[in-house]
């Protein structure tokens, strides 16, 4: 989990410097990247940091799909984070709370 959030925060600072050199493609690129990570905390399918491995089975491959086939819905923890952090992207000149960003994130 402290790696995922140091991959964010970097994400994140580099998407805000290019922001503010005026790198708007580019910055919500890298922001998307560091986002996608939060938001993948939120499918049941990626919940808790499940180990992958490299020799992955069909079954296991299909139902992982199964799983994020579907939108939760606006009052999903998946819209929340979305929410949330685009705000602090777009409009937050503050920096990101100190403790793990991926904590406080329960999935859908």
């Amino acid at each position: 989990m402290n790696a995922a959030d140091e991959f964010v925060r970097a994400q994140f600072a580099r998407a805000k410097q290019l922001l503010k050199e005026g790198k708007i493609y580019d910055a919500y690129f890298e922001f998307g990247v560091g986002l996608h990570a939060l938001q993948e905390a939120t499918s049941p399918a990626h919940s808790g940091f499940q180990h992958w491995g490299d020799n992955v089975s069909a079954t296991r491959v299909v139902g992982h799909v199964r799983q994020e086939m579907f939108y939760p819905g606006s009052n999903s923890n998946l819209q929340r984070v979305t929410n949330m952090f685009l705000a602090w992207f777009q409009k937050s000149n503050s920096p990101l709370p100190k403790t793990n960003l991926f904590k406080a994130i329960g999935h859908d």
